[in-house]
């Protein structure tokens, strides 16, 4: 009678690899969750913090959400922002920014850079400028959302530069309504000091001496000539 003996790793069950996947993909969505966290916290640090004014609109051109140097800049509450376009608020730049915009979702290129001018709502009559600059805004997966705005009052920058040029200007009037004067005043010198000079060169020929017959007299009235020399 023959006996045989199992193998024992024959009895051992197959290793099970799907947890090690599991905690890949786990870890992985982790990761993802911890990304968008941080994205999140950092648009919504942007928008409470910078000093631009911030707007995004969907592809209907309708505010999605704004900043509060946004509202501050337009003069305008974000509660009459929101749902509304930008043509219905500031019909005044709908001529200029709808190409713009338009581009911008076609292409899905910023435009940088552009310069507005307008007034604030509540300050009517007061020009304002305006840098602003327009960028697609999309999803994770690429899809476009809608278009993004950065906006900088640079009204103080601007005048501040006119007058120093209206400054510049001055100046440089004055400058060219002197020169005639100047002009004259260094004719003026160089005739008197010909005068002086001619003068100056017509007594210095020779010193002057007395006459002969004067000195003679002279010497004689002091005693220092005999009568006959």
């Amino acid at each position: 009678m023959s006996s045989s003996t199992e193998d024992p790793d024959a009895r051992a069950a197959p290793a099970d690899v799907s947890e090690p996947e599991e905690a890949q993909a786990g870890s992985h969505a982790s990761g993802e969750q911890l990304a968008a966290r941080q994205s999140t916290a950092l648009v919504e640090g942007v928008f409470r913090t910078v000093p631009v004014g911030l707007a995004f609109w969907d592809t209907d051109l309708r505010y999605v959400r704004v900043n509060k140097a946004l509202e501050q800049m337009f003069g305008v509450p974000a509660g009459e922002l929101l749902g509304r376009t930008l043509f219905e608020l500031r019909p005044e730049h709908g001529a200029g920014l709808t190409p713009v915009i338009e581009q911008v979702l076609a292409t899905g290129k910023p435009v940088l850079d552009l310069e507005l001018n307008g007034e604030r709502s509540d300050e009517p009559g007061v020009g304002r400028v305006w840098v602003t600059s327009f960028f697609p805004v999309r999803d994770p997966a690429g899809e476009l959302l809608g278009v993004g705005c950065s906006a900088s009052d640079v009204t103080a920058e601007r005048n501040a530069r006119a007058e120093q040029a209206r400054a510049e200007a001055r100046v440089r009037f004055l400058a060219r309504a002197s020169e005639p004067a100047e002009r004259d005043a260094r004719l003026r010198a160089d005739a008197v000091g010909s005068r002086g000079d001619g003068g100056a060169h017509a007594r210095r020929p020779g010193r002057h001496r007395p006459h002969r017959g004067g000195r003679i007299a002279a010497l004689r009235r002091r005693g220092s000539l005999r009568p006959g020399a």
